[in-house]
Order: C-alpha cells, then structure tokens, then sequence
C-alpha cells in the first residue's frame, strides 16, 4: 500500500475524536482554540482562510458563525472528514472543501491570506511530506501562516511512516527554529506552547517586500 493510501486508511478509521469531527463535545473546546490562537491574534474579516486538515471542518464553522471571512478553503485527506465537513458547513456558500488524492497541493493559485494548520503538521508522515508543505507555505503570498507542531527539542520521524494507529498519536518531532528556517519569506511573531506535551502553535507574519519563487 503507497503512503497516501495508507493516510487515507488511517484518518479514514481513526476515532472520531482524533480526526477532530466535532463529536463528542469537541466542539466547544476547538472553538476556545480557536478564538485564543487565531482570532484573538490577527483579524480575519473579509480574508481567504485556508484550513490544512480540515476534519469536521469545525474551524470554517466557527468563522462563518463569528466573522466575515471572504472565503474558508480546506484540504484534507480522509473522505469520511469531507463528507462530515460537507454537512457541517452545508449552510454557507463561500467554502470549498478539496479532497487531496496524491501529496499535492498549490497554496498560491488559492490566493489565501491566512494559512492555518492546527492539530495535523503533527502527524505528517515524512520529512519530505514536512519539507513540501512548508515550502509551499512560504511561497503561498498569504499574510499570515498559523502552524502547530510538536517540538522535543529534535527532528525525529518514524523510518516507516503510519506502521499502527498508535503512530498516529505521535508521528514526529519538529523544532521550531527548523520550521522557521523553511518559511524565509516569513518572519515569526508569536510562538505559544500549549498544555498538551511538546505542542506548540507558531504564528508566522510575511516580510515587507518579499519576492515570492
């Protein structure tokens, strides 16, 4: 089985729970993430907000309920969070929410101003899946880039991506000097730790005048 069938089959069986479809009173408490680590940070009125991994798409909703974006654009692997995030949002016009097929992605054609990538760089399975999204991140024009890892001090990734679902709970290590070498259009603004070990939510501003590859 190649890596992007195995991701499907893992986020595709994971609990409900882990795959953040908002069961469970799960709601509320992404909600408070939410507010504290996004909205509370930068204004997302009349932006393009793009949701990397988006599971039950519960942070589109909490946009759509409490401001004025532009427009929610999500990407997640699992059909079984595209069809939840399909019902969740069913109400609002201004999403689109892509099933990714292959480790492909063009942050830049989107046009965002905010990227966001909560509970999910954490289990991205290889260095190179790693390397790819941060590269496309930095080349992506978006004003802001809103990224949790999880940091012990180290690069550490399993030589065999995704062997169990336990791996699921724990499938790298990245630090944050390491995330900041990769974004060189951007300049680190706010660095939060949070309750949950070696998390870390990394707020990441363009720089003036950036020339974009």
């Amino acid at each position: 089985m190649n890596l992007a069938k195995k991701m499907k089959s893992i986020w595709n069986n994971v609990s409900e729970r882990q795959a953040h479809l908002g069961e469970s009173g799960e709601r509320e408490e992404m909600y408070m993430r939410y507010k504290e680590h996004i909205t509370d940070a930068i204004n997302v009125d009349n932006k393009i907000i793009i949701d990397f991994g988006f599971g039950g798409g519960l942070l589109g909703e909490y946009l759509f309920k409490n401001h004025s974006i532009k427009k929610y654009i999500g990407y997640d692997i699992s059909e079984r969070s595209y069809k939840k995030a399909s019902s969740n949002l069913k109400d609002y016009k201004n999403k689109e929410l892509i099933l990714l097929e292959k480790h492909q992605w063009d942050f830049k054609a989107k046009k965002p101003n905010v990227i966001v990538c909560l509970a999910c760089m954490i289990h991205f399975p290889t260095q190179i899946y790693m390397n790819n999204f941060l590269s496309d991140c930095n080349i992506s024009g978006g004003k802001y880039l809103i990224l949790e890892i999880r940091d012990e001090g180290k690069i550490r990734f399993f030589d065999t991506p995704y062997v169990n679902k336990n791996s699921v709970i724990r499938a790298n290590s990245v630090t944050s000097e390491y995330v900041a070498g990769k974004l060189c259009n951007y300049t680190m603004i706010n660095e939060t730790e949070r309750s949950h070990v070696d998390c870390k939510i990394l707020t990441f501003e363009k720089k003036h005048g950036t020339i974009l590859a």
